[in-house]
């Protein structure tokens, strides 16, 4: 009888029922490495384990074990935050080089991102490591306002500030200095970067690297709320660009990649388009998150996380599969709240009935109460067009966002309208 070969999945929480499938589907089981693990995922996963990811001793002998019992032929997740442990379990099976962690914790620490950019010549973008607020407001006034200030090792744009004057720069230096942990209870980098405000529309390119080359498979534009904050509330893919400036986005992605040293990974690389070209924002070894792999799905035929599982097994750039082409474009809109307060939400019934309308979906539910969006996590719901025949499909959503009507009672948490 033939041994069963298994794929490690570390702490996958959204699609991670479509994971679990695609790796049934290829003739592996699944190992499901995580803090806590639910009923739906103890159902599905073939080897649930629950351990403590911050304690790495723990989680590499539990690694151990597990390697005694069981063929695992990849170490993999799509959690941001895990991305360099899943690739340390990777080094520590024998399934990845210890370069290639290297190239992970790179990603992951924006001040090490930045650092290696800059040795390269790549991107030039005037920044700083600030442990202190003295020397954030001296770089800040060097350099001009507004100045991005944000921490080194954290996600989802939480507590990423743009400054727009001393005042706004020290009170964000505060909230990041107070913040002692990330989203998933790690220890925050003491060093906070200050960067300058790059000025320009904002995209994101979502790209596989495996041994040989560098497949870029799309670009998405961003729609961010107004300044301080600029979170993410639209996409649109693919984007609509002049020739010339799509390929020099495509190219820095790629030197970048290769400065970092990235492979066998899928990318989600952030990039402004300033005045003087494209610069990057930030490099990610993951696919790109909220909705943005299901739109390119869309729109190119390609499936951003069934390559990077791919990748993780061993394929090649020519191996990947590909299906048919839906939609030339295709758009996401993210309701947001301008204040605290308790949710009554009110939507037509026939806005699912639109043809051009592939999914309509709240977070939240009427008496429950919200805070301010100021990150992707405050987020309170979104909506998905499609656009079969043309590229306007981020103005099919814009119209029916209008028909959506979400009403905030300020309110304090457990307190009323006075």
């Amino acid at each position: 009888m033939q041994a069963s070969n298994y794929v490690l999945f570390v702490s996958i929480s959204k699609y991670l029922d479509y994971y679990i499938n695609l790796a049934h589907r290829l003739g592996y089981k699944v190992i499901l490495l995580s803090r806590k693990i639910d009923m739906d995922a103890l159902i599905m996963v073939d080897v649930p384990v629950e351990v403590e990811l911050n304690d790495k001793e723990l989680v590499m002998q539990k690694v151990k074990e597990l390697r005694n019992k069981f063929n695992i032929c990849a170490a993999f997740t799509t959690n941001e935050y895990r991305v360099p442990l899943a690739k340390e379990i990777a080094v520590l099976l024998g399934l990845a080089h210890p370069v290639d962690l290297d190239a992970v914790l790179k990603c992951r620490n924006k001040k090490l991102t930045r650092e290696k950019l800059a040795d390269k010549g790549i991107s030039p973008v005037r920044y700083q490591v600030a442990t202190c607020s003295c020397s954030a407001k001296k770089f800040a006034s060097e350099i001009g306002y507004p100045v991005v200030v944000k921490p080194s090792n954290d996600s989802g744009s939480r507590n990423v500030f743009c400054c727009r004057n001393e005042a706004e720069l020290i009170e964000a230096f505060n909230i990041i200095t107070n913040t002692k942990v990330n989203h998933v209870n790690e220890e925050l980098d003491s060093d906070i970067l200050v960067e300058e405000f790059l000025k320009g529309p904002e995209f994101s390119v979502e790209a596989g690297t495996d041994d040989e080359k560098t497949v870029i498979y799309s670009i998405t534009a961003k729609m961010t709320t107004p300044l301080p904050y600029a979170v993410e509330i639209g996409h649109l893919s693919p984007a609509r660009l002049d020739p010339l400036i799509k390929q020099q986005i495509e190219d820095l992605v790629r030197q970048a990649i290769d400065a970092l040293g990235l492979r066998r990974c899928v990318t989600h690389t952030e990039i402004k388009l300033t005045p003087n070209g494209p610069r990057i924002v930030e490099v990610n070894a993951r696919p790109g998150g909220d909705e943005i792999p299901r739109l390119v799905h869309i729109t190119t035929g390609y499936d951003i996380r069934q390559i990077a599982l791919y990748l993780a097994l061993g394929y090649s750039l020519e191996e990947m599969p590909r299906d048919s082409v839906v939609a030339r474009s295709a758009a996401i809109r993210f309701f947001v709240s301008e204040m605290d307060g308790e949710v009554m939400k009110f939507y037509l019934n026939n806005i699912k009935d639109n043809s051009h309308v592939l999914e309509l979906e709240f977070y939240v539910r009427s008496g429950d109460y919200v805070t301010k969006t100021v990150d992707n996590f405050s987020r309170l719901g979104h909506i998905i067009c499609y656009d079969p025949e043309g590229e306007m499909a981020d103005q099919l959503v814009n119209a029916l966002v209008e028909q959506v009507q979400i009403t905030i009672n300020p309110k304090e948490r457990g307190g009323c309208i006075c």
